[in-house]
């Protein structure tokens, strides 16, 4: 058996966390998708927006599908990577019977048998192929991200049993009631915990200056240093190669993404290679209280992209920051922005950001962000952190900058506005 982790269109609801990653990579609960189902037993492949495919081979060791003569396990890539998702899973590979598991028109999971040709179908296909295969329907209810804040929400709700998974299977040394730490991590004795609400687990090579509060749940991933008077709760995830500083609250940080200084982040979702400037701090709740309204740019069954208003019907939602962006010191955010990929903020951002913008209007400012400054600056930040800039890395961002970036007049310098 072969497992394909697969892109739908709706993939393109979750913008700007999957501009620059497959969705089977965000981050949710200490964990992502194309992890858990390694654990599978069966080889993993991905079939993703064909921008992404080196992307994914080179960052996660994935290959993209080849022609594939063996029955294969299709899997949609949106699905929560929640220990309850994969245990549904491991139910249809033991089963190994054919059938599809849909919830409404979206297609969650496929078990398609030898002689079936699925190999050569493009990105989207598969809604419209797999029903005329005639392949028996299975009630699975599986878990899927619908809209960026719906990570957040279900990062909250599922990161407790996922790092009581990790505890469980990652070789950790229990150093405090509910404190759970790797090989070669460095920590202060003034290091103070609150695991009340759950474990927090430490993973190899990290390091944890002085003074620094952590209230589980929550998770400190591979060499992340955590810098002095740091406080880092509540359902916070902080990814592999990150330097973290200041507050952070119910929080995802993607790998090799910085915040080093004071400023607080909250209910946010962070991309990887970001860089967030000392001070900045983001707002995660109303001053009605009330629910958190969202935009989300969404492509229509035309292909055309119409902005749609979406309740979160969540009170705490931050901020989604794409990859490769950049705060300035002192910027605030408001409640539930999102910044796309490659943008550079300054001051206050109380509307949603696209990609590839030097966005300073409250500051009276606004323009366009040039590729090749965009690439001339990761390959500075690659080479403090000792990798080199791969051809594959340059690519990725001019594509990002095709199919991201807005035209000139598209450019709005927005007043501000309260």
């Amino acid at each position: 058996m072969r497992i394909i982790l697969f892109e739908d269109h709706a993939v393109t609801h979750l913008q700007p966390l999957t501009c620059a990653r497959p969705a089977h990579a965000i981050t949710c609960g200490s964990y992502r998708l194309f992890e858990l189902v390694g654990r599978l037993g069966h080889p993993v492949v991905g079939k993703v927006r064909p921008y992404l495919s080196r992307h994914q081979s080179q960052e996660y060791g994935i290959a993209s599908t080849d022609r594939i003569d063996d029955d294969t396990l299709w899997i949609n890539a949106r699905i929560v990577p929640h220990l309850q998702n994969l245990a549904k899973l491991e139910t249809l590979v033991r089963l190994n019977r054919a059938g599809v598991a849909r919830q409404g028109t979206t297609l969650l999971a496929a078990l398609v048998p030898r002689g079936i040709t699925c190999a050569e179908l493009e990105f989207g296909q598969y809604e419209d192929v797999y029903p005329s295969a005639d392949l028996p329907e299975r009630t699975v209810e599986l878990d899927v991200f619908e809209y960026p804040h719906d990570v957040i929400r279900w990062n909250v709700a599922c990161v407790h049993d996922n790092l009581v998974d990790r505890i469980r299977h990652g070789g950790y040394s229990q150093v405090e009631p509910g404190v759970w730490m790797a090989d070669n991590v460095k920590w202060d004795d003034s290091l103070r915990f609150d695991t009340t609400n759950g474990p927090v687990v430490v993973d190899h090579g990290a390091q944890i200056l002085p003074f620094v509060y952590l209230k589980g749940p929550v998770y400190i991933g591979n060499q992340v240093r955590i810098n002095e008077h740091a406080s880092i709760k509540n359902a916070s995830v902080i990814s592999a190669n990150c330097k973290i500083g200041g507050e952070v609250d119910s929080s995802i940080f993607e790998p090799h993404a910085n915040k080093q200084h004071y400023g607080f982040i909250g209910h946010s979702h962070i991309g990887s290679w970001v860089n967030l400037g000392g001070g900045t701090t983001n707002s995660n709740l109303k001053n009605t209280y009330g629910h958190v309204r969202m935009r989300y740019p969404i492509v229509n069954s035309g292909g055309a992209v119409e902005t749609h208003s979406v309740d979160s019907e969540m009170t705490f939602v931050g901020c989604f920051v794409g990859d490769f962006s950049k705060t300035a010191i002192n910027t605030s955010i408001f409640t539930g922005k999102s910044v796309g990929v490659c943008s550079m903020l300054y001051g206050v951002i109380t509307a949603d950001v696209p990609a590839f913008i030097n966005e300073a209007s409250s500051l009276g400012d606004q323009s366009s962000v040039s590729v090749d400054v965009v690439i001339a600056t990761l390959k500075r930040v690659f080479a403090r952190r000792g990798r080199p800039q791969t051809e594959a890395d340059v690519q990725l961002i001019k594509d990002l900058h095709e199919l991201y970036s807005p035209s000139q007049s598209e450019l709005v310098v927005r007043p501000l506005s309260l």
